[in-house]
């Protein structure tokens, strides 16, 4: 979901998967896209979509009204990430990370690894990789590197995230993590990877 002015964009799973707008009241619903959509993103006035038939798999634009769709490109993204110059996504089946130009549409792999998330600020990528020794904990490690790939730091290697929880501020990472508790705990670092603090045990 993503709330840009007056109105909310989200891909409705009660409505197969169509990418939906309502304005901020709840009201004015209209459908923008037909398609089983696996992936959205919304950034200057356009809606990037990605979805799959049983022929091929497609990365589309169209404007923030439903209006005036177009192909980018044959690849089918999760998490995608759209900024003013590229496409950040993971490949849905490889998950590994890569970029797309949006001037000339190239694409770039970023990492080799399997990334299961990411999130990005104008600087860095901060991800973290699938547990090679899945015991329950599917995701393991906080790592940064470079917009370009280059320059991969290992800021919390040891630690088992919970679920997909990890958020960016001008100055800090935030994460969840297990680290073999019962009740996940909020950790805080700075983008070097010092920690804040100590482990936040999160009780609900």
């Amino acid at each position: 979901m993503q709330v840009i002015g007056n109105y909310i964009y989200f891909i409705s799973l009660r409505d197969d998967n169509k990418i939906i707008r309502i304005d901020v009241n709840g009201q004015n619903r209209q459908i923008l896209s037909n398609k089983d959509i696996d992936d959205m993103a919304v950034h200057n006035e356009n809606i990037y979509y990605s979805y799959e038939t049983k022929d091929d798999v497609y990365l589309e634009l169209m404007n923030i009204d439903g209006s005036e769709k177009q192909l980018l490109s044959n690849i089918k993204t999760r998490n995608m990430i759209v900024d003013d110059e590229y496409i950040y996504y993971l490949d849905d089946y490889e998950e590994a990370l890569y970029r797309m130009n949006l001037n000339d549409k190239s694409i770039e792999k970023l990492s080799n690894k399997v990334i299961l998330k990411f999130i990005k600020d104008d600087k860095y990528i901060f991800y973290t990789l699938k547990n090679p020794n899945d015991k329950g904990f599917r995701f393991m490690g906080l790592y940064r590197m470079n917009l370009d790939g280059s320059n991969v730091v290992a800021l919390g290697s040891d630690s088992y995230l919970d679920e997909l929880s990890i958020g960016v501020t001008e100055d800090y990472v935030f994460y969840t993590v297990i680290d073999g508790q019962d009740l996940p705990g909020l950790k805080i670092i700075n983008k070097d990877g010092k920690e804040v603090g100590g482990i936040l045990w999160l009780v609900f």
